[in-house]
């Protein structure tokens, strides 16, 4: 978890098994900017991603919580 790209890394990833490369890339642009963030270089911006995708609805929202569990058992804290 050293590697400053991981937690961007593991949204994009988990995003490319479900809808594939492309959209993933459009969907991590689109989540990190209404989440008022750079990039996804923390637990903390992780759990932020996630909870952009959980209001979306549907399979984005799917993964959305499942990327929220793992940023909180990185060490993200829900405010």
């Amino acid at each position: 978890m050293g590697d400053e790209n991981y937690f961007n890394e593991l949204a994009h990833g988990k995003l490319a098994l479900i809808f594939g490369q492309e959209k993933a890339a459009r969907l991590v642009r689109e989540a990190v900017a209404e989440g008022g963030l750079v990039e996804i270089s923390s637990a903390q911006d992780l759990l932020i991603f996630s909870g952009v995708l959980k209001m979306r609805g549907g399979f984005e929202a799917t993964v959305g919580a499942m990327l929220g569990l793992q940023a909180v058992l990185r060490g993200a804290v829900a405010t």
